[in-house]
């Protein structure tokens, strides 16, 4: 594009879209997704948007990588600089769509600009690197881990500077949507329209005894066998790695299958004291047995779909 004296190049598009559970916010992501690979005729894969969530059962729903993984933001490892594949998989990138916006921190939305900025340096002045972004989520929900959430304005103590950088990027949101209508509890009857009533109060600290009432139908020890039978092979949200591996551990011995225990080889010692983060995600020890249930958080062998 040749712009005159007088003319003004456009603002990047940063666009916050806020909405309670069950608004459409992963259909409208999915559907932006759908629309733009009509529209640029993706090839070979390659997909013009990336999404990004902060965890990996987030990155899960709207079928994207983690922050930490899609932007090769490390750990507790130190900082360097992206080359070779890293920086050609954004190439064809026309989109950048952040999920679950409630648990990012503005530490870890720093550490987003800082790498957007490096991977086009032709941008490296602009915020987000010039790239156009939406993000969206409901801040009511799940806040960061030892972060603070994008919205607070309190200075920060650890790596102030990243932080700053963070609640600068969260100000250049000038534009907001907002879904309103909640499809997912979308009756009209009385037991909707109290479910739907009492989710949104749950959302802002404000449930009442008769919610307490209505959400105990549903616990697991009042529910009949029948019903958690309908669950049995459902996604379950744990707390801690501890309940997940007694959970797994729980499912592998009800198989009543032969359990097989898959140990890393490692090539040094060091490599034997490294954790899951520093392996890439790479467990220490895996468990399998006849028909238990696997998820495929990484795809290595991406030329074979």
């Amino acid at each position: 594009m040749i712009l005159q004296d007088d003319d003004v190049a456009p603002q990047t598009l940063c666009i916050n879209i806020d909405g309670t559970a069950g608004t459409g916010k992963s259909f409208l992501i999915w559907a932006i997704t759908t629309e733009l690979c009509k529209i640029f005729h993706t090839e070979h894969g390659v997909d013009p948007v990336v999404r990004l969530a902060p965890t990996g059962i987030a990155a899960y729903g709207i079928r994207g990588w983690t922050l930490h993984f899609g932007l090769s933001i490390p750990g507790r490892k130190a900082w360097s600089d992206l080359s070779g594949s890293g920086l050609a998989c954004w190439n064809r990138v026309k989109l950048l769509i952040i999920d679950e916006k409630s648990m990012v921190g503005r530490t870890t939305m720093g550490m987003v600009d800082r790498r957007l900025r490096q991977i086009f340096p032709e941008s490296s002045r602009d915020v987000l690197g010039d790239i156009p972004v939406l993000l969206f989520g409901d801040f009511a929900q799940l806040p960061p881990i030892g972060d603070q959430p994008l919205f607070s304005d309190k200075p920060s103590k650890a790596q102030s500077g990243l932080s700053d950088q963070g609640r600068r990027v969260i100000e250049a949101f000038q534009q907001t949507v907002t879904l309103q209508t909640v499809f997912r509890q979308s009756g009209e009857d009385q037991e909707q329209v109290a479910f739907r009533d009492a989710l949104l109060r749950q959302r802002t600290y404000d449930i009442t005894p008769a919610d307490y009432e209505l959400f105990s139908t549903q616990f697991w020890t009042k529910i009949s066998q029948q019903e958690k039978a309908e669950f049995s092979d459902a996604l379950h949200l744990l707390p801690t790695k501890a309940a997940v591996r007694e959970y797994n551990l729980h499912c592998l011995a009800s198989l009543g299958k032969p359990v097989l225990c898959i140990s890393a080889k490692h090539n040094c010692s060091l490599a034997k004291k490294a954790s899951e983060e520093d392996a890439d995600g790479l467990e220490l020890e895996i468990m399998l047995a006849e028909g238990a249930s696997v998820m495929i958080t990484r795809n290595l062998w991406t030329s074979k779909g």
